[in-house]
Formats: structure tokens, sequence, C-alpha cells
């Protein structure tokens, strides 16, 4: 744990200091901090600088996803993570434990009322530090008592969303499945195909996943590579030819990919898109560092 403190950036600490300072006079702190931008190591600094017993400290999320399970035991080593399939869990461990600090990622995940972790707030006498790159917080107007809210700092050279629609590198997703026009909107990433890149495209769960692979290799041939669920640890190295990536749910909060060898980030079409859920998809995955070449098919209105 200390290796890993002593290895995070000033912004970093800053961040988890102020939430460690927070919790000395609220009940519940509000941590916002841009996707791609730290969030991670500072929830590690505020654990490290809090001085609280890891025994009582839980890190919890509504997602159910392995990826971040993985990152996150990774990036904070400590025994209470549970994601949201692991949940019940993490009931029975926090009720042998005085005065826990639960902090929940991506909390504004399954939060509604009714869902699991606006129940688990509700029923856990807990201190809460609630961590999500989102700005569902503001609908905190005005904060409860006893709720603070805290604001992460940019690091130097961040890649923010404003980055790509400022320099022309975000654009109107489309219908690449099932729409009469779907081929040509395909042609319309080829102005960006420039050296040999990953090119990553989310699509439906169901059938719509193989049409619009069929479409892409309809328009662009056999001298492309067109790869359904690979396993995204080829984005570490150098494609020797345009390769296309095809996903369903993977890549969306917490997930963080190494970006020198992206071209393209496609988003998934719905007509009716959520703001949430776009920030935290191929979008916020574009941000952080090293990003600023990637072009990004989304939905620039709602940013």
């Amino acid at each position: 744990m200390q290796k890993l403190f002593d290895d995070l950036y000033p912004n970093q600490l800053d961040f988890g200091k102020r939430i460690v300072q927070a919790l000395e006079y609220h009940h519940t702190v509000i941590a916002f901090a841009h996707t791609q931008c730290g969030k991670t190591g500072s929830v590690l600094a505020a654990i490290h600088l809090s001085n609280i017993p890891l025994n009582r400290i839980f890190i919890i999320t509504g997602l159910s996803s392995i990826d971040w399970l993985v990152q996150t035991k990774k990036r904070i080593p400590i025994k209470n993570i549970f994601h949201r399939n692991t949940l019940h869990l993490f009931m029975k461990a926090v009720a042998k434990v005085q005065n826990p600090l639960v902090i929940i990622d991506e909390s504004h995940i399954a939060s509604k009322p009714g869902q699991i972790i606006h129940k688990i707030t509700s029923s856990i006498d807990a201190q809460y530090v609630l961590v999500s790159a989102t700005h569902d917080w503001k609908r905190f107007d005005p904060l409860p008592e006893g709720v603070a809210i805290r604001v992460m700092t940019d690091p130097p050279k961040y890649i923010s969303v404003n980055h790509f629609a400022e320099n022309d590198q975000l654009f109107q997703c489309k219908n690449l499945a099932n729409h009469p026009d779907a081929l040509d909107h395909i042609r319309e990433i080829i102005p960006f195909l420039q050296k040999p890149a990953y090119h990553i495209i989310r699509t439906a769960r169901n059938e719509l996943h193989q049409m619009t692979i069929t479409n892409f290799k309809s328009v662009f041939g056999s001298n492309y590579k067109f790869l359904s669920m690979p396993d995204l640890k080829i984005l570490s190295s150098k494609p020797s030819c345009h390769t296309f990536i095809f996903i369903k749910d993977t890549l969306r909060c917490a997930v963080t990919i190494p970006k020198p060898y992206i071209g393209v980030l496609y988003e998934r079409f719905t007509n009716y898109p959520n703001r949430s859920s776009i920030i935290q998809g191929l979008l916020g995955r574009a941000t952080g560092f090293e990003s600023k070449h990637i072009i990004v098919f989304s939905y620039p209105d709602m940013i």
C-alpha cells in the first residue's frame, strides 16, 4: 500500500486529503472526478491518509463488472472489495463491523429507489464516499445536512471530453446495422483511417452485432481485420493493419485502456441516449492521457 501511495500524483494526493478532511465533519462525501482522471488513485490516497483500519473500509459498486473488480483490486490492495454480484457478501461482512467507511465507486449505478445501492445507503449506518464521473450529484440542491461535495482537479496534460468537441474529433454516431443507409454511415469513418490502428465499435447485444460486422466487411473487404469480442490486451500491441474490434457491453465505467494505437471509437446508436451512459461509455474511455489523436463517434449534443 505504501509503495502505491508513494507513486500517486499531486492532484490525487490533494483530492484524497480533501475527502478525508470532509469526512471529519460529514457522514457522506460526494467525490466527483472526470473520467480517466485518476480517481481510483485518489481513493487509495484517502484510505491511506484516513488511518482507518482496513478491516473497516469497504469498496463497492453497483456495476456487475469483472473488469472493474480486477482493476480495483490491482490498484487498491485491500480485502473488502465487492461488485454488484457479490454485494450479498458485502452485506454480511459490513454487518460485523462498527463504524464502517463504505466507498461506492460509480455511485450513480443502481442508486435509484428500490435498487441495490439505494437500499445499502438507506439501511446501513456508515460513513460514505460516493465516487462518480457523472454530474448526477447536481440533483442535490440544496445539499442534505451532513453531505459534502469535493471535486477533483484535472491533472496537467489531461485530455477531456471537451478536447474532442473543440477539435472536430467528436461526431454523431449512427445506426450501422439495420438502417437503409448503414453502409454509407460506415463509410463516414474512412477519412479518419490513417496509419494502422484499432477501431472499437460498440454494437447491440442481439443479432445486430453480427449484422454490423457483416456490414463492415462489405465496406472494407479483406484487407482489414474484424474481431468480435477479443481479449482487449491486444490494444497494447501495435497493429500491422487496420483492425475493427466489435464489442457489446465492455469498456464502460472505470475501465482504462491503452490509447496509443486507438484510431476510432464508435458508440452504439440508440434513439434514447442517456447522458451518464454516454460519458461513461467510449467517449469517457477516450479521455485521459495520450489520446488527443482519437476520433470519437458518440452524442456531441449531450456533452
